[in-house]
């Protein structure tokens, strides 16, 4: 059976590389690799389809692919016996526009909806940490790219080489002598000679790559070997360089979207997700009337229209909250609030220490339990939702802010705490007890929204999609390794890795194409 399987990836690879469009694709970037100097270029379908092939099998460094096309028999006959070496291998995922090798992964939708596969009532969102080849301990920081330009001013570098790094130290030792007096220059010389080996020639030709990073964003230290990745507070509990790799997925586990992100969290990336759902989708039309068989791009519309955008709590901002409203997108995000409670009902049930807080003994908001516009105490009492005020917030004269984006005070009382056996660690002495909100109208009808059975329901739909796609793309450790070596590589290596995924699902959810 599994060897059946494997004939039927195969041949949807083979029949995918050589589809009209793939082969219009590929043309594009056959005329940028030609070159009338050196050895003849390899066809990009050829290199295309060794990486399909390989990330089937679930090989992914580049050094093991370059050997899979040297011993795999499949591969040599594919290839005619050629063996691309791993450096062609890198130049293709590193300088392959970017924008084709988008649209060779958007024409597997085109194949799935030709099929009658594209079809979905519900998008679920997930990010996922995409680790890169960029040691964590290897990193330059702003004082660092300082010390470096002093040394390509005073003209020292080194070749990495022993006898041509004691030269360099010796020169700054007699510059440390000349400017003993300036603390400045001084302290960049200490700097420099602690970590010497970091002032070669080949690191000093890079300072305007760096230098640009430093001036785009407001890091303090970024990595040598991979400058645009940004320090990722990884699943493991640990820091390592990488990017947010955001995906949006279909209920049948189709991929729409794949997006790396430089933001480290979720919080403040709706606006370019939307942003790239909404360019894909152009380009998707595109494709649908030059090489679809079936022309139903209103019929496509019409679902992203009705679509429910499904979000964990980790996207759960004012910020992400204001870009569905933007976009007019129907999406459901989960409530910290909500998510916080859940979770600790379930460690409850195991016998778990929970996240609640209590430093004082007095109950806290957060051991209320939030219901539809209402909170219940732990004897069953209703603190419902009495009155909403305006707040005159700095953050509520913000220039183009809307009205539902404005906070508000919800304003919740229980009026009856009689006979209550717990009203002395309540929140306030009162005659009755008062809860109040300072939130957005987005977050309070989000969050409405979650006390509802049927949006918790759909909510837990996301977790088999979404597990089993970012598995799919996680290696056997548990983690997403990135080999390509910059950011254009990794961007087309996320959309190579994407489009095998969903031909994959052409063979699951069709059985055979053929």
């Amino acid at each position: 059976m599994e060897k059946r399987s494997l004939g039927r990836r195969l041949i949807t690879i083979l029949d995918f590389v050589f589809s009209s469009c793939i082969v219009d694709l590929m043309g594009d970037l056959n005329s940028v690799f030609s070159s009338n100097l050196g050895n003849k270029a390899y066809n990009r379908s050829i290199i295309l389809g060794i990486f399909l092939y390989c990330f089937d099998r679930h090989i992914h460094n580049l050094s093991d692919i370059a050997h899979e096309c040297q011993v795999n028999e499949v591969l040599k006959i594919f290839t005619c016996g050629e063996t691309p070496s791993i450096a062609t291998l890198r130049r293709f995922l590193t300088d392959s526009d970017e924008l084709v090798v988008k649209k060779v992964f958007l024409y597997t939708l085109v194949q799935l909806n030709d099929l009658g596969l594209l079809k979905f009532l519900r998008a679920f969102v997930d990010g996922t940490d995409a680790l890169v080849n960029g040691s964590k301990n290897y990193t330059l920081k702003k004082d660092e790219l300082k010390a470096m330009k002093l040394m390509k001013e005073w003209k020292l570098q080194h070749s990495g080489k022993p006898n041509s790094i004691k030269r360099v130290i010796r020169k700054l030792k007699v510059k440390e002598r000349m400017f003993e007096d300036d603390e400045e220059i001084s302290a960049l010389i200490r700097l420099i000679l602690g970590r010497i080996k970091l002032y070669s020639k080949k690191n000093l030709r890079r300072i305007n790559e760096w230098e640009e990073i430093f001036n785009e964003s407001d890091k303090d230290y970024i990595s040598i070997t991979f400058p645009s990745a940004v320090m990722l507070p990884t699943k493991k509990g640990n820091f390592d360089f990488g990017f947010n790799l955001q995906e949006i997925m279909t209920e049948n586990n189709i991929i729409i979207t794949g997006l790396l992100l430089q933001q480290p969290n979720d919080n403040l990336s709706m606006k370019d997700l939307l942003l790239e759902l909404k360019e894909n989708f152009t380009i998707l039309r595109e494709l649908i009337e030059k090489y679809g068989v079936r022309r139903n791009y209103k019929e496509i519309e019409k679902m992203l229209e009705k679509a429910i955008f499904v979000f964990d709590s980790g996207y759960f901002s004012d910020e992400n909250l204001e870009a569905l409203d933007q976009y007019g997108i129907n999406g459901l995000i989960m409530p910290k609030l909500i998510s916080r409670q859940i979770n600790n009902e379930i460690r409850e049930k195991n016998n778990l220490k929970t996240n609640k807080k209590q430093k004082t003994g007095k109950l806290t908001k957060k051991d209320f339990q939030r219901i539809y516009n209402a909170y219940l105490c732990k004897n069953n009492r209703k603190i419902v939702l009495i009155q909403i005020k305006k707040i005159n917030s700095a953050k509520n004269k913000r220039k183009g802010i809307t009205d539902s984006m404005k906070e508000q005070a919800y304003v919740h009382i229980c009026y009856d705490c009689s006979d209550c056996l717990i009203q002395s660690k309540c929140l306030k002495d009162s005659k009755f007890k008062i809860i109040i909100d300072r939130v957005s109208t987005l977050k309070y009808e989000m969050i409405n929204k979650f006390t509802q059975q049927k949006y918790l329901a759909i909510y837990q739909e996301r977790f088999s999609v979404s597990e089993g796609i970012n598995g799919y793309l996680k290696n056997t450790h548990g983690i997403l390794h990135l080999v390509g070596s910059n950011k254009p590589a990794v961007k087309n290596e996320i959309q190579i890795r994407n489009t095998m995924y969903n031909l994959t699902r052409i063979v699951n959810l069709k059985g055979t194409a053929y």
